[in-house]
């Protein structure tokens, strides 16, 4: 089933609370950056693509889904929790500088975790096992299959606690080349809140 429709529509019309009787999510530093106090007065909503690079079906004007993911990881601060279906990239493709900008990210302490589909693991095993080999980065895979018949089919970061993505563009360098894709990243703290909620959830 495709979520996507819906998703839109909830996160254009959502509006302030977390929902009742979930836990809050506890910021994991104390001190309020500028760009969190800027967060914390407005939201924000865009519209993110990408596009076939053999066709004229990209928007000028809008963002490509490269260019954000690695906005995202390079200004990381504190946390940076993806939910992902797979990861594959091959060398010089469009997801590779996304890979480095969460290594990167590790290297300045960020606390990063990535959640992946168990049972695609098996096909695309080479960069969570790269991530998962750098010891500031933490990597699950969870097996929906056995408890759903289905797959983690998700495709939704959550940065910094106001920062967050949610799309239909898998991990996957062919994604960002070959695909026509869209998706939204959002500035808001009640929406990076309640995504955050799934994410932990899923984790656990």
């Amino acid at each position: 089933r495709n979520m996507l429709p819906f998703t839109l529509f909830s996160l254009l019309t959502a509006c302030g609370a977390a929902p009742q009787g979930t836990p809050q999510h506890v910021p994991t530093t104390q001190a309020t950056s500028p760009k969190t106090a800027a967060a914390e007065k407005s939201s924000s909503i865009e519209i993110v693509e990408s596009a076939p690079l053999e066709t004229s079906l990209d928007h000028p004007d809008v963002p490509n889904t490269d260019v954000v993911w690695l906005d995202m990881m390079t200004h990381a601060e504190h946390s940076v929790s993806l939910a992902i279906f797979y990861a594959a990239s091959s060398p010089g493709d469009r997801l590779e500088p996304i890979v480095l900008a969460i290594e990167a990210a590790a290297a300045r302490h960020v606390d990063v975790r990535l959640l992946f589909d168990a049972s695609f693991y098996g096909k695309n095993q080479t960069i969570p096992d790269r991530l998962a080999k750098n010891p500031n980065i933490k990597v699950r895979l969870i097996d929906i299959k056995s408890k759903t018949g289905g797959v983690l089919h998700a495709k939704y970061f959550i940065v910094d606690d106001d920062d967050s993505y949610i799309g239909s563009a898998n991990f996957d360098g062919r994604a960002l080349e070959h695909i026509q894709e869209i998706g939204v990243r959002v500035h808001d703290r009640d929406i990076a809140r309640t995504l955050d909620q799934v994410f932990r959830y899923d984790w656990r």
